[in-house]
């Protein structure tokens, strides 16, 4: 099914979404994210578990209580710094898969839901090449973002944005999301039903 094209205050108005995953989810990310969905008329909502890991989210009541207790139409995942030193890929596609899954069916009203998985961004003394890869292989049916492009202030760590900087990040998220015009519950409308798991 071919994505309807629609202005971005009638694709977005009236939805719930839900954004969550580690520390990044907070300060400029969000804010600048939530600034966006509310000018469309768009509930949003942010979860972040400090140094949470694909695994810890894909696994925790507390993502299925979030899902269910919001019944979002879109959810936005922001995982992957901590993990850029995962030892088995194989395993880490595993978790990736089991927490795409349960996106698709906890805590859903109606039949579809669309995702959006950001990758981490890049760090001068952290690789996340190899973390990358294996998301962007096991993100479907969620699209997946590289964040590893963005240029934007960062902290005095430099593991994150300055509030600045997560806007920028965010206002790029942004545009990336409504570039091709796709209506949320739509976007994956063609793609196959995932297999039902425990929830």
């Amino acid at each position: 099914m071919k994505a309807l094209l629609l202005p971005l205050a009638l694709a977005w108005s009236g939805t719930t979404v839900v954004h969550f995953g580690d520390s990044h989810v907070a300060s400029g990310l969000t804010s600048g994210l939530r600034e966006h969905f509310r000018a469309q008329g768009a509930r949003y909502y942010s979860d972040y578990w400090v140094s949470s890991s694909t695994p810890r989210w894909a696994y925790s009541e507390r993502l299925a209580d979030m899902l269910r207790r919001r019944h979002p139409d879109v959810v936005i995942v922001t995982l992957g710094s901590n993990e850029a030193y995962m030892p088995n890929p194989v395993g880490y596609a595993r978790h990736m898969r089991r927490l795409v899954a349960r996106l698709q069916t906890v805590g859903l009203r109606d039949a579809r839901r669309s995702c959006f998985w950001i990758g981490p961004p890049r760090y001068e003394h952290l690789n996340v090449d190899r973390i990358v890869a294996v998301q962007q292989q096991n993100a479907t049916p969620c699209r997946y973002f590289d964040s590893r492009a963005i240029d934007a202030p960062r902290g005095h760590t430099r593991l994150h944005f300055t509030r600045e900087g997560g806007v920028q990040w965010a206002d790029a998220i942004w545009n990336w999301m409504n570039e091709a015009g796709e209506v949320p519950g739509e976007i994956h409308a063609a793609s196959p039903p995932v297999a039902a798991i425990p929830q």
